[in-house]
């Protein structure tokens, strides 16, 4: 079980491979520099992490310069290091997630305003809940994917001859490019 401050450990290395910036991995003698491993426990409490080759400069977190003035806030262990490499490594996920979760919200905020905006009775009588508006695009996705697979893919089989239809990048470009066609003549009325 891991314990104590997991944003800790991780300034713990940013620290200790900002204050080691310029130290070099190899020696003079071409021998590389030790890396402080985790300790051996028997447990098998800590899971070891191996070393990868990406992201190097965070390697020195883990390098033994003077064992005996090495601290808790200049030396990290190897599985330390690979924890906040792997942390580096996904921030561009994390980055394009929070964009499209801040779309979607936008998008839900975008349909209730609209909702509030427009007449929402239907045949005089039936009132449509504001809030329900949301759930147009659900349902408009969930018919355009039945679509998509009863009738275009079959079509892109027989196109194309690939047992898929299409590849992924058609499958990305066609959306598209078709709504850049079907707006090119809204756009084209607009102008004259």
């Amino acid at each position: 079980m891991p314990t104590g401050n997991p944003l800790k450990d991780i300034i713990r290395v940013l620290v200790a491979a900002f204050r080691k910036r310029n130290v070099r991995m190899e020696r003079d003698d071409g021998a590389a520099v030790l890396l402080h491993e985790d300790d051996a426990n028997g447990d098998g409490e800590q899971q070891r992490l191996a070393r990868t080759k990406g992201l190097r400069c965070l390697d020195k977190a883990a390098a033994i310069v003077d064992k005996a003035q090495e601290g808790e806030w200049s030396l990290c262990t190897v599985s330390e290091v690979e924890g906040v490499k792997i942390l580096v490594r996904m921030l561009p996920i994390w980055v394009t997630c929070v964009l499209y979760a801040a779309s979607l919200g936008q998008m839900t905020t975008t349909f209730i305003q609209q909702g509030m905006a427009m007449g929402t009775r239907l045949g005089g009588r039936f009132k449509v809940p504001v809030a329900s508006l949301v759930s147009v695009e659900v349902v408009f996705m969930l018919l355009w994917v039945v679509l998509h697979d009863a009738a275009i893919i079959p079509a892109a089989r027989r196109l194309t001859g690939r047992p898929g239809g299409l590849t992924q990048l058609q499958r990305m470009g066609r959306p598209r490019s078709s709504r850049g066609a079907g707006s090119a003549p809204s756009t084209e009325g607009a102008a004259r």
